[in-house]
């Protein structure tokens, strides 16, 4: 496996800073900055407009991903 690899961020943590960055602008700066996934901690009434905000964002990230196999960018 391509050690690169495991350098790269995955996973952002600490986004949201207890309410004080907006939900659109904490996931576009994680997907952005080659996070794989978010875990944001929300209330049940946030789930639905959340999971919303997410699947635009990640919409409209435009990055290549390599392969963990080869490291090829695919």
């Amino acid at each position: 496996m391509n050690t690169s690899l495991r350098r790269r961020n995955f996973m952002k943590t600490a986004l949201m800073a207890a309410g004080a960055v907006p939900p659109r602008i904490a996931f576009t700066h994680a997907f952005n900055a080659g996070a794989d996934f978010v875990l944001a901690g929300m209330f049940d009434w946030q789930i639905a407009e959340n999971a919303g905000i997410a699947r635009e964002v990640l919409a409209g990230v435009k990055r290549s991903r390599p392969s963990p196999e080869t490291g090829a960018v695919k």
